[in-house]
């Protein structure tokens, strides 16, 4: 990572720590510290500024100590911010694997991922050539979302194409609400347990997007069963969150990742500015 990179992030695990009885004298003077680096072109004021949680995501899953061949759910609403956390979550994971796309077709997933070519099962909507993409080593398979039986079959063909003594590799899905749409809670469950069992017994990873609800300690998201451990992110005063649940020795509690990237961040008031860093070093009070 970089050093902007590590930096920021200390700088978050640093506001993480920061709660109400924090010394309020430390407190000011790590903001003046915020305002004085403004003045200065370069580095130090992008470290402070760019807090983007694509960027910073790497460290946050180091902390709680991911591994290539866990199984986990993604717990977030399945909308352009968490989609691009999930794929950037699977392209730190592996750098081969397959994903199960029922949401993007498969030239979309190649835009989301700069590293990784993935194995694609392409669910979507109007898919087809299916035989023509494989043979032509595009390594695409064109399933009908609303059937889990050719489903299954094609993950077992994308397991076999991945499945690499020499590689790490995981199996993504992304994502289960357009499963939801088509299927009933019951055999999703069904088709989940196959799938990662399939992993497993290939030693291969997962990664699941699956929906969030208000309260995840009652094990009522769909897929959390199945899996090693689940991670739910969610945004709260522009700040994105993150917090792990089942893994061992770690404490379920919510840590900052990032600010939510604002393309008109350049043209706030420095107040403004201020206010939002304040938020974040100021600690979450309404969780």
């Amino acid at each position: 990572m970089s050093t902007t990179g590590r930096i920021t992030y200390d700088y978050l695990q640093y506001a993480n720590s920061v709660g109400p009885d924090t010394n309020v004298e430390l407190y000011d003077q790590f903001i003046n510290s915020l305002i004085e680096a403004e003045t200065y072109v370069g580095e130090a004021f992008s470290v402070f500024v760019e807090l983007d949680p694509i960027q910073l995501l790497p460290e946050f899953m180091t902390d709680i100590g991911v591994n290539s061949t866990d199984i986990i759910a993604i717990i977030a609403p399945s909308t352009q911010l968490f989609d691009d956390l999930f794929f950037a979550w699977y392209q730190e994971m592996t750098d081969y694997g397959a994903i199960i796309s029922t949401k993007y077709p498969y030239r979309d997933i190649r835009n989301r991922l700069e590293s990784v070519d993935p194995v694609t099962i392409d669910c979507t909507p109007n898919s087809s050539e299916a035989t023509t993409r494989e043979e032509s080593g595009d390594g695409v398979i064109d399933v009908t979302c609303g059937d889990l039986t050719n489903m299954g079959v094609a993950v077992e063909r994308a397991l076999e194409r991945v499945d690499d003594d020499e590689t790490e590799s995981i199996l993504g899905l992304s994502t289960v609400p357009q499963l939801l749409a088509h299927h009933s809670r019951n055999n999703i469950e069904q088709f989940l347990h196959e799938v990662t069992g399939r992993c497993r017994n290939r030693e291969v990873g997962g990664l699941i997007h699956t929906v969030d609800c208000e309260d995840l300690t009652t094990n009522q998201n769909v897929g959390v069963e199945h899996v090693d451990y689940s991670v739910e992110l969610r945004v709260q005063n522009q700040i994105v969150l993150g917090r792990v649940f089942g893994k061992r020795d770690i404490k379920t509690q919510w840590k900052k990742i990032g600010l939510v990237s604002d393309s008109a961040r350049a043209e706030r008031a420095p107040s403004q500015h201020l206010a939002q860093r304040a938020t974040l070093a100021n600690g979450l009070v309404d969780l």
